[in-house]
């Protein structure tokens, strides 16, 4: 069978960086390797800024030359990154005509954040500090790092 034909009841499979995984939609079923691809591709400076930006746009996207021009790479290389990130799944590419609209794909970004903490401190979020989902609140981590700081490093 090709890399381009599944049999039926398979999931869709993805290839990134000479690597073929598996990838989820929801968080429930998403798998370690596939965790490890999308980590892979945000592990690089441009391509987690490319990400962020994307993220803050929200639904509406943007088409390359927006994103380039924002954050001052060259066409080729932004071309490079979105590849990448979109060969981990985590943006959806939508052509229309001519151009590309690139979206991040919110879904497989919050599996990722879910996987990462799904067990965080045993299973009991009550024990969490700071709460989940509290990304800014300026309470100091384990590092002494607030949440602040660590979107600025």
């Amino acid at each position: 069978m090709g890399s381009d034909q599944m049999a039926a009841g398979a999931a869709p499979r993805l290839t990134w960086a000479g690597w073929q995984v598996q990838y989820f939609h929801y968080h429930g079923n998403m798998k370690t390797d596939a965790v490890v691809v999308s980590l892979a591709a945000l592990a690089q400076k441009s391509r987690l800024a490319v990400f962020r930006h994307l993220v803050q746009l929200g639904p509406a996207g943007a088409c390359p030359g927006d994103i380039a021009a924002r954050l001052g790479m060259s066409a080729s290389t932004l071309s490079y990154h979105l590849k990448a990130l979109t060969h981990a799944g985590l943006l959806q590419p939508e052509q229309s005509g001519r151009s590309i609209t690139y979206r991040a794909d919110f879904e497989a970004m919050q599996g990722l954040v879910d996987y990462l903490t799904e067990n965080c401190c045993g299973g009991d979020a009550s024990l969490c500090t700071p709460p989940c989902g509290s990304a800014g609140s300026g309470k100091a981590t384990k590092t002494g790092k607030t949440a602040e700081h660590m979107s600025r490093a």
